[in-house]
């Protein structure tokens, strides 16, 4: 039992891993260097067995570099995780509704495009029986192939999404991220625990809370800042600096 608690424990860090790549991605806070590690790592958790020489077969890093394709793909997949985090019921007072079901649309679209882009190769493993020295066959499937650097990261996502639509794991689970609540943001956030988290930092808490604020509330609330500030700033002695300036007429 200890042995499949650690194995469990080791699966679930890996995914906690790629999660936080992909975050810091779409954030844009990767270099091509971590984007090609990040794209390695989501074709070898997809079963990938020679990861790194089927990312260098890449069709599309044969048209363009890394870098470009670093930029390329940023905002598909920045939209894919918007369509994933948000509730599946849209207000349909909301003014960008259809546009925002194009993103969504588009952003399907894009995930399995890209994930139909692995070639995948049947396989026959033959090995005897220890047992009884009878003749066992077993089928695999190997991705041999992909069209596109993303293909793995898409295929990542999808599974997790299956995962949700055919077995019913909890959608805060298998997408354990979200999208900073503050408008001006858009930074998406990792988040530790299910259920935790709205802000991707203290700031953007602090400021989202006086964006709500009405001008008298603001003011109310600078008022009593400053208040605290002066009796915090009164409360301890003050350290006065000695000049070190030679030569100063008197």
């Amino acid at each position: 039992m200890a042995l499949l608690a650690k194995l469990q424990e080791e699966k679930n860090e890996q995914i906690a891993e790629i999660w936080r790549g992909i975050l810091a991605y779409a954030n844009g806070d990767t270099s091509p260097k971590d984007f090609g590690e990040l794209a390695r790592l989501c074709f070898a958790r997809i079963g990938v067995e020679d990861a790194a020489k089927v990312l260098r077969a890449c069709k599309d890093l044969k048209e363009a570099s890394l870098r470009e394709l670093e930029e390329r793909y940023r905002q598909p997949i920045r939209d894919i995780l918007r369509w994933v985090t948000r509730p599946s019921v849209v207000d349909p007072s909301t003014d960008d509704l259809e546009e925002r079901m194009g993103i969504d649309a588009n952003a399907a679209i894009f995930l399995t495009e890209h994930v139909q882009d692995l070639k995948v190769a049947i396989a026959f493993n033959a090995a005897i029986n220890t047992e009884d020295g009878s003749m066992e066959t077993r089928l695999s499937r190997l991705i041999t192939e992909s069209g596109s650097v993303v293909a793995g990261i898409c295929r990542f996502i999808l599974d997790q999404i299956d995962r949700h639509d055919f077995y019913g794991e909890p959608l805060a689970e298998l997408f354990p991220f979200g999208l900073c609540e503050r408008d001006s943001c858009g930074r998406f956030f990792f988040v530790q625990r299910v259920g935790r988290g709205r802000f991707c930092s203290d700031a953007c808490r602090a400021k989202a809370g006086a964006a709500r604020m009405t001008k008298e509330q603001n003011a109310k609330r600078m008022r009593e800042y400053r208040a605290n500030l002066k009796s915090m700033v009164a409360s301890k002695p003050i350290r006065v600096l000695k000049s070190t300036t030679k030569g100063r007429a008197k």
